[in-house]
């Protein structure tokens, strides 16, 4: 009866090819966005994340396709986060004690504090006046 016959393979063998251009076709879109990309640490309670925040976001509304992360966290959790962060990304001459906000992109590169994000890239970067 009909459960004898062998079951048809899953599509023709062209299909995975065929599905691979598709996708490496989507890639460098990807990787323009992400390269407009950064990422802004701070601590809750602080005003100059709030700066730095309410830069980028005029940069956000002037620019859509550059994207920004925004890590808040709580002052207590703050040290452990930005330790590990140095670590991760290999940031070097920042102490202990630094207390944020920090900047840096996608790809791990660092932009800096807050005072550095708002004049490299929000005024010589993206030309804005003084947020």
């Amino acid at each position: 009866g009909p459960a004898s016959r062998p079951t048809p393979p899953p599509g023709p063998p062209l299909e995975p090819r065929l599905a691979s251009p598709r996708a490496s076709a989507r890639e460098p879109t990807a990787g323009r966005r992400t390269m407009a990309s950064y990422v802004i640490a701070g601590k809750a309670d602080d005003p100059a994340f709030a700066r730095a925040e309410f830069a980028a976001k005029q940069i956000e509304a002037a620019c859509p396709n550059v994207y920004f992360q925004y890590e808040m966290k709580h002052p207590d959790a703050w040290k452990d986060f930005i330790l590990s962060v140095f670590r991760q990304y290999d940031f070097h001459g920042f102490n202990d004690e630094f207390g944020g906000p920090l900047v840096w992109t996608h790809e791990g590169e660092l932009v800096g504090n807050g005072a550095e994000f708002v004049q490299k890239i929000c005024i010589e970067k993206f030309g804005m006046q003084d947020p």
